[in-house]
């Protein structure tokens, strides 16, 4: 024999249906975020990968001819020159490693711009933050004219913002103000 199971009928309120529900308390207006555009520096990141990889390239070219000249010696089996070479190969890639930050560090992958702000994302993600652009003292050190790397000049600016000081390679106008619409 199966156990009975207890069964809930739904019954109408004997006092009506009831108050109508309120409305939910209305929250203030949540300001507008900040349009912030976005400015890839295309060419002169391209431009940097560029000159990080031949530095990197003549820096192994030269170490790659002077460990042949090395080998080719009348000591060149000897175990000091093996060690010697380890050490200059050492030497060698630290000072290729150092050039190739150097010359990626200087080219930022993108320029944030808002009315509060110009963010500044580096190559690795790194953001610096400036402050508006009206705020900003740009002056050019350097402009590279268009050429087989791209189709666009590439300044070297320097950004004095408050008591920041930096040194950037961007595109050609890449700081200018956007065009009136």
């Amino acid at each position: 024999m199966s156990s009975a199971r207890p069964v809930r009928l739904a019954r109408p309120n004997p006092a009506g249906p009831g108050p109508p529900a309120e409305a939910p308390p209305v929250a203030p207006p949540i300001p507008p975020a900040p349009r912030v555009e976005r400015r890839a520096n295309t060419f002169a990141a391209r431009r940097a990968r560029f000159l990080a990889l031949l530095y990197v390239a003549g820096v192994a070219a030269l170490f790659g001819a002077l460990a042949g000249l090395a080998r080719a010696g009348p000591r060149g089996g000897s175990s000091g020159v093996t060690g010697e070479l380890l050490l200059f190969g050492g030497v060698a890639a630290v000072v290729a490693l150092v050039g190739a930050l150097v010359a990626l560090g200087s080219a930022p992958r993108e320029l944030l711009l808002s009315e509060r702000a110009t963010i500044v994302v580096r190559w690795w993600g790194h953001r610096v933050t400036l402050p508006e652009r009206s705020r900003l003292r740009v002056s050019v050190l350097r402009r590279v004219p268009a050429g087989v790397l791209g189709g666009v000049a590439i300044e070297t600016v320097e950004i004095l913002g408050g008591k920041r000081r930096t040194t950037l390679s961007l595109d050609e106008g890449l700081l200018d103000p956007p065009p009136d619409r």
